[in-house]
């Protein structure tokens, strides 16, 4: 269940990659903008890794933060879908950043559920489970905007952001 949750958000994530620069180039977006909106994830995340890890030991709890992560990343898929702001644009992409720094949580409670001699398999068949949303999720992503619109990979996002979210229950505990 663990691999299935993490899959999903990884997914959730990457649906809409390969879209997301023409579609604010559609909104009007300039290139400076579109700059912004694309590495503000990668300025939440290094904003926010460091911190949650570093607390998340200290209060020795990864599943709030996983939890947390979850809800974020269904809330930045939902505000994606639902609006055509630039500015709300760059909320939605810095709460992906967000979300996705409680990895962190994931794979430290993860390789916990293996003997120590065992970490390093356990850490690659996590990594094996996230390249391959990855690669599904951007894959996907053009399609989904051919068949149904600008809209279509948010909207799943949404969709499968939220399958693991409440999909996640006391089941993530265990790989």
């Amino acid at each position: 269940m663990f691999r299935a949750v993490s899959f999903l958000f990884w997914v959730s994530h990457f649906l809409y990659v390969p879209i997301l620069s023409p579609c604010l180039e559609s909104l009007g977006g300039t290139y400076a903008w579109i700059g912004l909106v694309l590495s503000s994830y990668g300025l939440a995340q290094c904003a926010c890794r460091v911190p949650f890890g570093i607390f998340s030991d200290l209060v020795k709890v990864r599943m709030p933060f996983i939890r947390v992560g979850l809800a974020i990343g269904t809330c930045s898929c939902l505000l994606f879908a639902l609006t055509d702001s630039l500015g709300w644009v760059l909320v939605s992409r810095s709460l992906a950043g967000v979300a996705a720094a409680t990895w962190v949580a994931f794979t430290v409670l993860y390789s916990r559920h293996y003997p120590d001699r065992d970490v390093h398999r356990a850490m690659s068949s996590i990594s094996f489970v996230v390249v391959l949303a990855q690669l599904t999720g951007m894959s996907a992503g053009g399609y989904l905007v051919n068949q149904w619109g600008w809209h279509a990979p948010f909207w799943l996002g949404t969709m499968t952001a939220y399958s693991a979210a409440v999909g996640d229950g006391d089941r993530t505990h265990s790989p």
